[in-house]
Formats: structure tokens, C-alpha cells, sequence
């Protein structure tokens, strides 16, 4: 089964399983553990009133940026794609793909439209009628800015890949799927644009995501590269890490015994 194939697996994934486990007072990895750098201006010169669902902003802007890094469209915004293949409505999914030229107005509200089929397929909810997911002006001016900041961030931190980044060999009985947002020479990434600052449902995905890794068939010399665990959240511009071997040894594993579920052999 492909990579873009398990991401659509509704069932076993790791936003499953940071929904369902029970974490301790403060999380297993408590936010005010890692290291906070401000990248410049944050959410305070952005328009407080957004006029579409937070999810589908976030997914708008993710893939928006990686569009912008240079992947085609039809590839930045394949999952977008592939759900809308799943419900019938590709030719309407591939006629707002081609409208997503630059980073101009009607890019992003054709960027908006056609994330509504991931958004929506992901939350087994029928897709919304496009003009109910239109972007107001307010809205479109902060995600341009979101995605300048996303292309500001990696020009500075250089990417070792960019999403869906996905862990084979890594997957358990009960995380079967799910892929982290990307990769950077010596980090794995969460990628947020929430108002708020992380919270430990988001410090859980990322010690998943790395756990997952340290798990999966790359290589030796690959896992060893990875010294830092990160959230980097383009809305408040603010970067979020600690050092793997701030982990505890306890917490790692709860991490791959209680959480993730590694067979013991």
C-alpha cells in the first residue's frame, strides 16, 4: 500500500492516537520544556477574524508552501486530489489545482477550495459547497503572510524533506498510519499554525513522529542525524525544539510500549 493510500486510512493513525491516550498532568512532554525562538513579527499583525475552519487554513498554508518550494501543484496538493477522487469530484479538484499559480489571491482561494476535500474526507464529513468555504479578504492576506514566513523559515533552516514524510517499517498493530510534516537535517517537525502556543496533544505527535522514525527501515546513519525534536508554528512565527537526548529514558518507553504499542518480543 502506497504512502498517499495509508495517509487516507481513516482508522489507526497517529491523530488517533493523540486523541485517545490519556496523558499525565502537563503531557508526556510538557510545551514549556522546549526552546522558543521568535523568527520576527508574530500573530499579533495578523487579522484576528478568519473567515474559514482552522484545519483547513492550516492545510491551505502547508501545502501552499510546499507548492512554493517548487513541487507541482498536482503533487503539493495530492492528497487534496486523492480525496476528491474518493468522492467522485476530481475534474472540480483538478480545475482548482490548475488556478494555483503563485501566491496571489485567487491562488489561495483556489488553494482554500481544494483542501476542503482533504479536510473534509479526513473528518468523514461530505465536502462543503466551495462557496462556503470562500476565504474573505481578511483570510487571504493571512495565510500569503504565513506562507512568506514557512518560505522565510526554511530558506534559514534548510529542509531534508518536506511532507508527507513517512515512516516504513515503523508502524505498529495500533499505529498503522500517519506521516510526519517534514524533516530538516536534524529535526522532525510538527507544523501548526494555531493561535495558541503548543499545547502536549502537539509536543505527543511530535515524540510520535520520532519514535515512528527511530522505528522505520531508514538507516542508521539517517536516525543518528536526528538530534532535535520540533514544532514550528507560522502564525505566531515562533519555533519550538528540544534535544532528543532531553527525552528520558522512562518516557521513551511509555512512549513505545503504552503509546505507540511496540510488540515486545
Amino acid at each position: 500500500m502506497d504512502l498517499l493510500t495509508e495517509m487516507f486510512n481513516r482508522h489507526g493513525t497517529v491523530s488517533d492516537r493523540v486523541k485517545s491516550v490519556e496523558q499525565p498532568d502537563g503531557g508526556f512532554l510538557n510545551p514549556a520544556l522546549m526552546t522558543v525562538t521568535v523568527q520576527g513579527e508574530g500573530d499579533w499583525v495578523l487579522n484576528r477574524d478568519e473567515s474559514t475552519n482552522p484545519d483547513l487554513t492550516e492545510t491551505a498554508v502547508y501545502y501552499l508552501w510546499m507548492f512554493m518550494l517548487g513541487r507541482p501543484a498536482e503533487k503539493a496538493f495530492g492528497t487534496c486530489l486523492y480525496a476528491a477522487i474518493m468522492d467522485d469530484q476530481d475534474d472540480i479538484a483538478r480545475e482548482m489545482i490548475s488556478g494555483i499559480k503563485k501566491l496571489d489571491r485567487d491562488s489561495v482561494v483556489n488553494a482554500v477550495n481544494v483542501c476542503g476535500f482533504d479536510v473534509c474526507y479526513k473528518a468523514d464529513v461530505p465536502y462543503t459547497e466551495v462557496d462556503m468555504m470562500m476565504p474573505d479578504d481578511a483570510t487571504i492576506d493571512n495565510i500569503i503572510v504565513m506562507v512568506k514566513r514557512a518560505l522565510a523559515f526554511s530558506e534559514e533552516q534548510g529542509l531534508a524533506s518536506i511532507g508527507p514524510v513517512g515512516f516504513d517499517g515503523g508502524y505498529s498493530a495500533t499505529v498503522r498510519n500517519g506521516s510526519g510534516d517534514f524533516m530538516t537535517v536534524d529535526t522532525i517537525w510538527n507544523f501548526r499554525t494555531s493561535w495558541s502556543m503548543p499545547d502536549e496533544r502537539d509536543t505527543l505527535r511530535v515524540l510520535m513522529y520520532w519514535r515512528l522514525f527511530m522505528h522505520s527501515s531508514c538507516s542508521e546513519s539517517e536516525k543518528k542525524r536526528v538530534r532535535f525534536i520540533g514544532i514550528f508554528n507560522p502564525r505566531r512565527n515562533e519555533v519550538y525544539r528540544i534535544p532528543v537526548a532531553n527525552i528520558p529514558d522512562d518516557l521513551i518507553v511509555t512512549l513505545d510500549r503504552d503509546v505507540i504499542e511496540y510488540r515486545v518480543v
